[in-house]
């Protein structure tokens, strides 16, 4: 056995109050986002995980599960397809092997593929079908949706195409780590609206010539997702200030 380099490395900050970066996996080709159609079911969520893949130049796959139990599962994947135009959006249903071919076509030989997403969006069932294994699997509340931590720890399986797929622990709190490339490739019509600025320090407030305030107020930009843009990069900001710092030293 001989230890690889780490070519992609997946990187979050540490929930919770603690400022210490966590690696959640390395060497990873395709991230799957996984998220259900129900009440968890977050936009805004999604974004996040995609900066997280982008900053560490890997390949975002969302995986819409639970599709058996909505009539309009074609709009959620609609929802999803807009954040970017080559974001691939896959809608399964984890208990029918036969809804998760093309999610098969990316489980190669030699390809490694992560999952990540809350408890209770399926991802035990999904490696379930994916695998022919038995992970155990959890109810998800019906008052609030959410789901019991039925993986606690990181696994490795074998697809029997010959990839590799890589469970992680359901994560109920997404904090980026150094995620500014990631946020700037997640948001790219925000990037493309920014350049028609006027001023390159322009602050989207007052001015007069501004491409954000523009494309808000003919709709092009949705008012949400400039919202999540400006609060993923106030919490890169958080990440540079002096008190920050000096808590990661002392890690």
């Amino acid at each position: 056995m001989r230890k690889l380099d780490r070519e992609t490395v997946l990187i979050r900050k540490a929930a919770g109050k603690r400022t210490n970066d966590q690696t959640i996996a390395a060497n990873v080709d395709t991230l799957f986002i996984v998220m259900s159609c129900d009440q968890d079911f977050n936009v805004s969520r999604i974004e996040r995980y995609m900066a997280l893949a982008l900053e560490a130049k890997i390949n975002p796959v969302v995986v819409l599960t639970k599709i058996d139990l909505v009539d309009n599962a074609d709009q959620f994947k609609k929802e999803v397809e807009a954040l970017q135009n080559d974001l691939r959006v896959e809608c399964v249903n984890a208990k029918d092997k036969s809804s998760l071919e093309s999610l098969r076509t990316l489980s190669t030989e030699g390809h490694t593929i992560a999952l990540v997403g809350s408890s209770g969006v399926g991802k035990s069932t999904l490696i379930n079908s994916l695998t022919d294994a038995e992970q155990l699997t959890a109810e998800v509340s019906a008052e609030d949706g959410k789901g019991q931590h039925t993986t606690t720890s990181r696994s490795l399986h074998l697809l029997n195409d010959g990839g590799i797929l890589i469970d992680t622990p359901g994560i109920r709190e997404l904090q980026l780590s150094d995620c500014e490339t990631g946020i700037e490739d997640a948001f790219e019509d925000v990037m493309k609206f920014m350049t028609q600025c006027k001023f390159n320090n322009c602050q989207h407030d007052t001015e007069k010539v501004c491409g954000i305030k523009a494309a808000l107020e003919s709709g092009e930009l949705d008012q949400r997702r400039w919202k999540n843009y400006r609060k993923l990069q106030d919490e890169q900001k958080l990440r540079n200030t002096p008190k920050y710092e000096k808590g990661r030293s002392r890690k």
